[in-house]
């Protein structure tokens, strides 16, 4: 009960801080009351993800399912395991240190606090979803307060590029619906994200669903030819705040690979995989390149930190889950550093 009860909080709790955040009464010229509630509420949503690690054993997990009763009957199922503990708490500080780094700037709008509030809570949700629709609905939603966030933090000049990128991430989530429909349309259900691999499809049918999952995942993590505008409008970036929040998103699909991906790589599409790890390899290699021909230290920390997203991508790629909480404890430090040098 103790675990259902915080998980709801932790999902919940960026919602309602960001509900206040609209309301603060602040004087003219200032939003110190809406910054110091948008604070507050991070740190009281990392302590309660501190205290699901606290009451969840190691290799336990807790769940909590809502039933959808209006036709049709859908069934949500949200759970808490150690892997996505570490990656919410990983989020969690590195939104915390970015807001704490644009403290001494001028003051930011009601609107940047409340769209990172939204997107805070939507990251919670796509982090703690065990079944496909909840999974789906945090993994296209945060696009939209992503997309804020990043079009206050970029000049008028660059909102071409912004254009540029959104529009991958919108093929990213239609890919994604796409599979999820024939899935539904196949199993008459909603499907646990666990018991994805023991599906059973027909080859065509297996190339689509599997093909669109992978295709959906690779673009949150652009590589060759995506790449580019990712860095772009990285390079954009004026609020510190901002970048933290769009290096997230590559992140969030890193732990989708490990949670979606079978460990036996379906055969229909098998040879995808060497290939994309060939893109992965190539991408890397320019975009190393590009940061060290770079003048500009902030264009190199944004070119090596793309770097080092891939790297964990490739760790993901490797025919073992062992070191499945090796990847994860190591995005968490990299999650709170980069935030760090970027501040």
């Amino acid at each position: 009960m103790t675990h259902t009860l915080l998980m709801i909080f932790v999902m919940l709790l960026p919602l309602i801080g960001s509900l206040f955040v609209l309301s603060a009464k602040d004087r003219e010229g200032s939003s110190s009351n809406a910054f110091n509630v948008a604070l507050m509420t991070l740190i009281v949503n990392m302590c309660l993800t501190i205290g699901l690690f606290r009451f969840l054993p190691l290799n336990a997990s807790a769940e909590l399912k809502v039933i959808w009763t209006f036709s049709p009957s859908v069934d949500f199922a949200f759970g808490a395991d150690i892997l996505s503990l570490i990656f919410m708490l990983g989020l969690q500080i590195s939104i915390l240190v970015g807001i704490l780094g644009i403290k001494k700037d001028k003051m930011p709008s009601k609107n940047l606090l409340f769209n990172v509030l939204v997107y805070t809570a939507l990251l919670n949700g796509y982090f703690l979803s065990r079944d496909l629709l909840s999974f789906y609905i945090c993994f296209a939603g945060m696009l939209a307060p992503l997309y804020m966030l990043i079009l206050s933090g970029l000049s008028p000049s660059k909102h071409k590029i912004l254009e540029h990128l959104m529009m991958h991430y919108f093929l990213s989530a239609m890919l994604f619906l796409a599979s999820l429909v024939m899935i539904f349309c196949l199993t008459q259900s909603n499907v646990l994200i666990a018991r994805l691999p023991d599906l059973v499809f027909s080859h065509k049918k297996s190339i689509m669903v599997w093909g669109g999952l992978f295709m959906a995942l690779i673009l949150r993590v652009p590589v060759w030819p995506f790449h580019h505008t990712i860095i772009s409008v990285s390079n954009a970036i004026k609020n510190p705040l901002v970048f933290v929040a769009l290096n997230i998103l590559p992140l969030g699909g890193i732990y989708a690979f490990m949670r979606f991906w079978p460990l036996v790589i379906p055969f229909e599409i098998a040879i995808l995989s060497p290939v994309f790890q060939g893109l992965c390899v190539v991408t890397m290699i320019f975009a190393a390149f590009g940061g060290y021909a770079h003048p500009s230290a902030g264009h190199k920390l944004y070119h090596y930190i793309f770097v080092y997203d891939l790297l964990y991508l490739l760790a993901v790629f490797l025919p073992t889950n062992v070191i499945e909480f090796n990847i994860a404890y190591s995005v968490f430090a990299f999650m709170i550093i980069s935030a760090g040098l970027v501040i």
